[in-house]
């Protein structure tokens, strides 16, 4: 038998009303012990806040999360390196950040560290290289998720985001760059998608857990 992978269920919230996401929200909370709804406008997220007090709204992130006060989270050991390389990207970060933290990943973020700010990179190599994952926010500095893959051993996400203009073609053109990477094993997620890469990530640190129990035990 073919059961759903137990990763966390998100509801989409765009071109949906207010009550159709409350809806999804506490039917998915009530089986999982939180939800979230993604790319939620202010004015839906102002209703179903209005309907629901036990739902909060992340505004950079566009995102509304439920958690049940009677499911304790499971913490996953690990970290994960949120690298953005401008503060246009923000709202793509927290869609990630946001996401990590309610699959119970700890995630820390280096903001203004794309390629023309690569000494804050290296200001905190350390702690990049300590991480397990790292996500690589990339628009128009589509040559991040490369420069990053380059200098630590640890999987490196590259996420593209629409910002930029002309010829960033509305992140097409980060993407191909990290399609194209010439470091081996970059993996791309979609363009601006936070939930994705924060799903990769998460898969990563669920089966890195899952190895080191059973290595434990043996």
């Amino acid at each position: 038998m073919v059961t759903k992978a137990e990763f966390p269920e998100v509801v989409w919230g765009e071109h949906k009303s207010a009550a159709q996401v409350l809806a999804s929200l506490q039917r998915i909370a009530e089986r999982q012990g939180m939800a979230a709804a993604t790319r939620v406008g202010s004015r839906v997220a102002a209703e179903v806040c209005a309907l629901d007090a036990a739902v909060s709204y992340v505004e950079p992130a566009r995102m509304l999360v439920l958690k049940s006060d009677t499911t304790k989270q499971q913490k996953l050991p690990g970290s994960v390196a949120l690298i953005c390389a401008g503060t246009a990207d923000v709202g793509v970060v927290e869609e990630c950040r946001v996401m990590l933290a309610a699959a119970g990943c700890y995630a820390f973020k280096l903001a203004e560290s794309g390629v023309m700010g690569m000494h804050r990179i290296v200001q905190n190599l350390d702690a990049v290289k300590a991480a397990d994952v790292v996500i690589c926010i990339t628009g128009m500095d589509g040559g991040l998720a490369s420069v990053v893959a380059g200098l630590v051993e640890v999987p490196v996400i590259a996420l593209p985001t629409s910002t930029g203009y002309g010829a960033a073609f509305s992140g097409v053109a980060p993407m191909l760059a990290a399609l194209n990477s010439s470091a081996p094993g970059v993996c791309v997620v979609n363009i601006d998608s936070g939930f994705g890469a924060s799903m990769a990530a998460w898969r990563i640190l669920k089966n890195a857990a899952r190895i080191r129990q059973a290595l434990t035990k043996a």
